[in-house]
């Protein structure tokens, strides 16, 4: 490992590496923690109770638990929805007719039968 070195004229702004080809790191910026343990300590906040409308503490605790619980109840249900679906539409056939929308004897249909 080579150190990274500062350039005195750009103390606080940049360093380099005397290696080829590295990217430029900077000595002055110490690492205060792990950025996962701060979204973390965020999310917490958020998720307190007494910020939480009513809706919102469900949809937390009741909603996501069953979710979380019962996911592959919720994957196999929707496998076999998918499988039915996909056996009813490959039974799908063009019309062979016309439909009829309004009756023959229908006043509207007995003006357009007789411009016909």
């Amino acid at each position: 490992d080579v150190e990274p070195k500062v350039k005195s004229s750009n103390a606080g702004n940049s360093s380099s590496r005397s290696g080829s080809g590295s990217s430029s790191l900077r000595s002055d910026v110490v690492p205060v923690g792990n950025a996962q343990d701060v979204v973390e300590e965020e999310d917490a906040d958020d998720r307190s109770e007494d910020k939480m409308s009513k809706f919102d503490r469900f949809c937390f605790s009741v909603y996501a638990d069953n979710v979380n619980k019962f996911r592959y109840v919720v994957l196999g249900g929707f496998a076999v929805w998918l499988i039915l679906s996909s056996i009813f539409t490959a039974q799908l056939t063009p019309p062979t007719e016309t439909e009829k929308w309004i009756p023959d004897d229908h006043w509207l249909m007995e003006a357009q039968n007789a411009m016909d």
